[in-house]
């Protein structure tokens, strides 16, 4: 508004789609699944993407964008409350981000589930999800670690189906590829196998989580 200082303004991203976006260098592997051959892949030293945005895990939690409505107390709800960016991160280079969700974030966070790590085990994730007050627990949809000699992302949101029509989730997948292939790939955390296995379990079939 002319004279006042008073304005509006809309913040727009713009990706470049291509079908080099869905591409995944030969030096990496992608899985869904925790198995011998994965576990493997890293001991000897591979580069591996997990992707967990399957709701099968047992540590996990469905994602969602949008904040708990007013208060869990009256709307029992596990949605969390936003999250914290590491936007300087290196595997974010081509994903541009504030510190917090805008609107780039919903598709991928409305498909994705949220990760537990317990209290014992290292945490210094690239976005760390904040829970709600009555699930006051660490959370991330997307973290790194050394394993073994190998080095490991693990993603929870969905950065593979339907990417003709999800530009920011082709965007994200393409930065985190280009991020594993480069030399700037050095997590600085460092997780034993046994408790990448936990972490990483499935929910046994008809099984009912605990939330703690």
């Amino acid at each position: 508004m002319e004279g006042t200082g008073i304005r509006n303004e809309w913040p727009i991203w713009v990706y470049a789609l291509t079908e080099e976006q869905q591409a995944v260098q030969p030096e990496i592997s992608v899985t869904h699944t925790l198995d011998d051959e994965l576990l493997g892949k890293l001991e000897e030293g591979e580069r591996v993407l997990f992707l967990a945005h399957d709701s099968d895990l047992e540590c996990s939690a469905p994602g969602k964008f949008h904040p708990v409505f007013w208060s869990p107390v009256h709307f029992a709800t596990e949605n969390p409350c936003g999250i914290i960016v590491n936007c300087m991160h290196p595997a974010l280079r081509d994903f541009p981000t504030k510190e917090y969700a805008e609107y780039q974030w919903k598709d991928l966070l409305d498909s994705s589930v949220s990760l537990f790590v317990k209290d014992d085990l290292p945490f210094d994730p690239i976005v760390q999800v904040i829970p709600n007050f009555y699930h006051n627990r660490k959370l991330t949809n997307l973290t790194e670690y050394n394993v073994g000699h190998g080095k490991l992302v693990i993603c929870c949101m969905d950065i593979e189906s339907n990417l003709e029509v999800r530009p920011a989730a082709a965007q994200l997948r393409k930065s985190l590829i280009d991020y594993m292939s480069s030399a700037a790939f050095a997590p600085k955390m460092t997780l034993k196998t046994a408790a990448l296995c936990e972490l990483l379990k499935k929910r046994e079939p008809n099984s009912v989580s605990v939330q703690t």
